[in-house]
């Protein structure tokens, strides 16, 4: 996860990792993503 701190808004990512909070919030799904160097949350719409 630490690799891609550096990113602008909208790049392209491959993550892996285990699901630790799923949040939907209107036409927005929070996805929080875990591994073994920390955790990010990705923003995607429905």
């Amino acid at each position: 996860m630490r690799e891609i701190l550096g990113l602008k808004e909208g790049s392209r990512v491959k993550t892996r990792g285990w699901v630790y909070r799923l949040r939907e919030l209107g036409d927005k799904i929070f996805i929080v993503l875990r591994d073994s160097t920390g955790i990010i949350q990705i923003v995607a719409e429905k």
